[in-house]
């Protein structure tokens, strides 16, 4: 383990990250070009993306692939490939209505025609208005009264007796008539999913076969889903009044379920009744197995049998992760073919210190749930990376795409930090695009043909993300608690979100993972076991903690009860279940009488009572993050000041009898801390450290942080210089400043992007061997140069640096160079959305000194 630290601490790492590079039909050149800048940028693995190429799957391709794959082989990196020719995944190239019209889309609806009886002979018209509907089942129904007149589905008008009261006649049928993706894959036919491999892997493993399973590392699915409509407004939760997906298969699996005349309990998927909470699990249920069966675990049984692996994300934003539309209706089985469990970011959801109500975005709507984001997201993701045994404990996250200009190496190191403490450890930042600049495609670009100034130091930001993660893969944690997964809850009545819970032992540094029903089910994908604890691969769990939920399954209270007369704790939240699915009652008071009901409000005071937890701290601490992390023998504790503006000053209270160590992944420092029945910590705003517990025996020295008692303020006058990207390092002086402000206000340089000089002369009169300079408040990447000699950089707070031996008596001349964001020289319109960040130095320097 020493050895691992130490080649970290030398900025030896394993790669973890492998960004989009996209293809638009660039030359050789370009495309060696753009290679070398992301080899260059610490990066040994890219995912190419096809969306922008105009000649996917034809002799262009081919022969660019074919140039990437030589040229990743020369410079030893892996290559993924974007698996389709348009986002999302499922377009099939294009070829579904051509080559394979049976196997479009088939989508559930019905028709709903009110009589009134009693009646003779009333006739109903079956007319749909569709050359392409498919009638299953006609039947009347009045309460629990139902009439089955399927057997005249084909008659024009069919003619019935209608009995006393208000009759509904419901027409279930099928159609191909999708308004929304018509041209997709239907992941609940298995041969229809089987084209994707047909038309897009297999002639990728013909063309490029000797590649596959070393420069090939695989394929990459980009947010598949159902896509039975749109469901852009947070409501394509099964009963909303919409088509629904179909296949024969589907139909077989609920014959299975509910019985030969299942159609005529159909209307309970739209319409609320006493049996719809059953029927609509039994559809959803169903629905996401086969989506799982069909979909994601062929696609990855298809890798893997080639050697190389199958990764990608669904849409988890607005909560789409646990219904339909655009969702793939399950998280947890719609990822479960995957190598690695995968999750994305984009379009600014994710905003530092926005972690309640809903964030706006440039279309003005207020679209994202800044709770799903901030509490629950990267758990999901490295939750199922730590319970399903394939993934062997890894999950990826696309990050930074689409935020715009404004978005700098600042909020890249937040968001960074933010997945890693949540125990994500695979990066596929977005993107490199290689089209003429400005490419107005979901920008930020990382090099953008070298108008992008902040790239000279992109990658030390990727070597920061592939150091921590290196040192935070291979290993466990040991949560105590689990959280149940909502999915089963919102598709049959009232729920309470998981992120409510989460969001409280998040805020409190209570580690716990989310976990899905199907840990309880009898066929037990997960392989679990339980005696005192329930064992998930390398995961134990003390205590269950599920959301409020008015149905439960029968498989969950099973395992509820069998819980009787251990040490196991199961928790429900706000209130009882007060339904349990496929039971007639029984079991309610048995669940009740295995468990108890706390609010939220009393969930922590349990969770100290019970000691289901770790770390405390010595004050109320809402935004510090905390990762607990066990290796080779060790204990890593990753905390995380997510506070954008304040800094946390704590004790944490951990007790151990071995040594504490501090690493600076970010400065490549080492440090000794007291160990008083825990450590105290200073965290700036965006400022994370590791602390290892345990002996190390390291051939490098150990760092000591000094107290300074005394502080001097650097005085302007400062003069001012500017150098756009393309002109870096040669700069042309500007003016003469007595007041540091933003640069980009309308009276300085508004339309600027690129690097601000400001040199400072000084007089010094003491003599000064060790001392700390602290620049304040800067946006947004500062250099530092002190008498000539390069100090270092920072590119997030704390903006403070190390100056030993570096002053002298006598003048001293200091040059902080700093670099803005591209968003106020292109202005797009991701980033109008935005609040416009300052640029330059904006507060006092000081020096800090003994």
């Amino acid at each position: 383990m020493e050895k691992e630290l130490e080649n970290i601490l030398k900025n030896e790492y394993d790669n973890h990250i492998m960004p989009f590079l996209w293809l638009a039909g660039e030359d050789k050149q370009t495309l060696r070009e753009y290679m070398l800048k992301i080899h260059e940028s610490h990066i040994k693995s890219i995912v190419l993306e096809s969306r922008t190429h105009p000649d996917f799957l034809g002799e262009r391709w081919w022969d660019d692939l074919a140039y990437i794959l030589e040229t990743a082989k020369d410079l030893d990196m892996k290559v993924w490939i974007l698996d389709d020719s348009h986002f999302p995944t499922g377009f099939v190239n294009g070829t579904l209505e051509k080559k394979y019209p049976d196997c479009l889309k088939t989508l559930l609806y019905f028709k709903c025609i009110d009589v009134l009886g009693p009646s003779s002979s009333i006739g109903v018209s079956t007319f749909l208005n569709d050359e392409s509907a498919n009638i299953l089942g006609i039947y009347a129904k009045n309460h629990q009264e139902v009439i089955d007149l399927t057997f005249m589905k084909d008659q024009d008008i069919i003619y019935f007796d209608v009995p006393q009261g208000h009759w509904k006649v419901y027409i279930i049928y099928t159609t191909q008539k999708a308004d929304f993706r018509k041209e997709y894959i239907n992941m609940v036919d298995k041969q229809s999913c089987y084209t994707l491999i047909q038309e897009v892997y297999e002639p990728h493993y013909q063309r490029f076969k000797k590649y596959f399973g070393n420069t090939i590392a695989g394929f990459f699915s980009d947010e598949p889903g159902f896509m039975n409509e749109k469901g852009l407004k947070n409501d394509s939760i099964i009963g909303k009044d919409m088509y629904l997906p179909w296949s024969d298969e589907l139909a077989e699996e609920i014959k299975k379920s509910l019985g030969k005349d299942y159609i005529l309990q159909f209307d309970g998927l739209w319409n609320d009744n006493e049996e719809s909470s059953l029927m609509r699990y039994t559809y959803m249920n169903l629905c996401t197995k086969l989506y799982q069966n069909n979909f994601c675990d062929q696609l990855g049984q298809w890798c893997r049998q080639r050697k190389v692996e199958y990764i990608g994300h669904i849409i988890e934003d607005r909560d789409s992760h646990a219904r339909l539309g655009v969702g793939a209706g399950h998280f947890f089985r719609a990822m479960q073919g995957q190598d690695m469990a995968g999750l994305d970011i984009v379009l600014n959801q994710l905003i530092p210190g926005l972690d309640e109500g809903y964030h706006a975005t440039f279309r003005g709507a207020e679209t994202w749930d800044n709770e799903f984001f901030h509490y629950a997201l990267g758990k999901l993701g490295s939750s199922l990376a730590y319970i399903d045994a394939k993934k062997k404990g890894r999950t990826v996250a696309e990050v930074f795409g689409a935020f715009g200009w404004q978005e700098g190496l600042k909020m890249m190191k937040w968001i960074t930090d933010y997945f890693l403490v949540r125990g994500v450890n695979y990066f596929v930042p977005h993107a490199f695009s290689p089209k003429d600049f400005p490419d107005t495609d979901c920008p930020p670009h990382f090099y953008a043909h070298g108008h992008n100034p902040q790239f000279r130091y992109f990658k030390d930001l990727m070597l920061y993300m592939n150091k921590m993660s290196t040192l935070l893969s291979h290993g466990i944690t040991k949560p105590e608690i689990a959280v149940l997964y909502h999915a089963e809850a919102e598709w049959t009545g009232q729920y309470m979100m998981t992120q409510k819970v989460t969001k409280i032992l998040t805020r409190k540094q209570v580690d716990f993972d989310i976990i899905p029903c199907d840990v309880f089910s009898h066929e037990n994908p997960y392989h679990v076991t339980f005696d005192q604890k329930l064992d998930i691969n390398t995961q134990h769990y003390q205590c269950l903690i599920i959301p409020y939920c008015e149905y439960i399954t029968k498989d969950l209270a099973d395992f509820i009860i069998k819980t009787r007369n251990t040490h196991f704790q199961v928790v429900f939240i706000q209130d009882y279940p007060s339904h349990i699915l496929n039971d007639n009652g029984q079991l309610l008071q048995q669940v009740q009488c295995n468990s108890q009901c706390l609010s939220l409000q009393q969930l922590y005071d349990y969770i100290i009572e019970h000691q289901l937890y770790t770390i405390s701290t010595s004050e109320n601490q809402n935004y510090l993050r905390y990762h607990h992390y066990y290796k080779d023998n060790r204990e890593y504790i990753m905390l995380f000041n997510e506070d954008p503006k304040n800094k946390i000053h704590t004790k944490i209270h951990y007790f151990t009898d071995y040594p504490i160590y501090q690493i600076n992944v970010l400065k490549n420092q080492i440090e000794k801390v007291k160990n008083d029945d825990g450590f105290y910590i200073d965290l700036s705003p965006y400022e994370s450290y590791i602390y290892m517990i345990g002996e190390i025996n390291l051939d490098i020295p150990l760092h000591q942080t000094h107290d300074y008692l005394k502080v001097k303020e650097i005085q302007g006058p400062y003069q001012l210089s500017i150098a756009s990207s393309q002109n870096y390092p040669h700069f042309e002086y500007q003016r003469e400043l007595f007041d540091l402000e933003n640069m980009s206000l309308q009276k300085h340089f508004p339309d600027f992007s690129g690097t601000f000089r400001y040199t400072i002369e000084w007089d010094n009169t003491e003599e000064i061997t060790s001392a700390s300079i602290d620049l304040g408040d800067v946006y947004e990447i500062a250099d530092l140069y002190i008498n000539d000699c390069y100090i270092g950089t920072r590119f997030c707070p704390p903006y403070t640096f190390e100056i030993n031996d570096i002053i002298k008596v006598g003048r001293n001349k200091i040059v902080i160079d700093v670099t803005n964001t591209l968003d106020k020289q292109v202005r797009d319109m991701i980033s109008l959305g935005e609040e416009i960040k300052p640029s330059g130095l904006l507060d006092k320097i000081s020096i800090y000194y003994k």
